[in-house]
């Protein structure tokens, strides 16, 4: 367990300030989802984590971060290969995903690469946004 506390902590200092900066987590959402974090926080609550950890992490290959989740029981998150399971120009940032009882993922797509920021101030998003769904013949993971 404690490797996975390290490395859920690993991807909570890395991707925590790009989702913080856009105001996708807020501090109380990160203590919720590293709740076995003991030690420091920065002030928007991400875990301080040792540079000298973080350098190690950058060089864990893909092998090696599975075999942590592997060894914590986590068997079923990844099956040796990734595969498309859905394929439309619209989705190009998946986002909030939920997968239903009747077996298909139902998730909405982020416009994030056409926000005004990005393109000299016009808005380029489309309205309504979209609810995509896609048959993955899999149910929903039942937390006790």
């Amino acid at each position: 367990m404690k490797n996975l506390v390290c490395a859920a902590a690993f991807a909570f200092a890395f991707a925590t300030p790009v989702l913080a900066h856009q105001g996708f987590e807020s501090p109380a959402e990160v203590i919720h989802d590293t709740p076995e974090w003991k030690g420091e926080r920065f002030a928007d609550a991400r875990p301080k984590v040792a540079d000298g950890i973080l350098d190690r992490m950058k060089l864990v290959t893909l092998e090696e971060a599975w075999a942590v989740l592997r060894n914590e029981n986590y068997k079923h998150q990844y099956d040796g290969e990734w595969k498309t399971i859905a394929h439309d120009p619209r989705i190009l940032w998946p986002d909030t995903m939920s997968i239903a009882a009747d077996g298909y993922l139902y998730f909405t797509a982020n416009q994030l690469h056409r926000q005004a920021q990005f393109h000299e101030g016009r808005d380029l998003r489309e309205k309504p946004y979209t609810l995509f769904r896609t048959k993955i013949d899999a149910g929903p993971v039942l937390l006790k």
